[in-house]
């Protein structure tokens, strides 16, 4: 439906929008609906824009470094894996012998996930785990964990 109408997304509806801010790396959240369906396919997208200069690493890395990922609380609930742009860059630092695969720009993932609870069950919460390190040519910052919950009010069928 999406390709037939042209649209990167399907869902108008824009809410549960949570920024981050700070360098090198602001991510905002934002679901297809601000409410849930029982059994009815959610999306969690999440805006990724990383500073001029900065890298964040993807799979496959070295030991030792962390890479973009994220996880769905509760896990049951993820429909899938996330899904992750396949534009990235192999990176080559001077004075290391490993090679890194990176994102270097700002992109988009999308977690598609639904709330496995019967109608009548009431409100939900799904959290959002992010992790990352960013780096520049010259050092890296700790890895970072964030948190994004989102409360779903149940919308009844009628």
């Amino acid at each position: 439906m999406e390709a037939a109408l042209g649209r990167r997304e399907l869902g108008v509806e824009r809410s549960a929008s949570t920024p981050t801010s700070g360098p090198p790396v602001q991510i905002d959240v934002r679901l297809d609906h601000p409410y849930y369906r029982p059994f009815q396919i959610n999306r969690m997208h999440f805006d990724v824009r990383i500073a001029p200069g900065f890298h964040i690493y993807t799979e496959p890395i070295p030991p030792g470094y962390q890479s973009f990922s994220i996880d769905l609380e509760p896990a049951e609930w993820a429909v899938s894996a996330p899904q992750l742009p396949s534009d990235t860059k192999v990176l080559r630092l001077e004075g290391l012998s490993d090679e890194f695969v990176v994102f270097q720009t700002g992109f988009a993932a999308t977690v598609p996930f639904a709330v496995l609870m019967r109608t009548g069950s009431g409100d939900a919460d799904v959290t959002a785990t992010v992790r990352y390190q960013a780096c520049n040519d010259s050092e890296c910052f700790p890895p970072v964990v964030k948190k994004f919950s989102v409360h779903l009010p149940e919308e009844t069928l009628n």
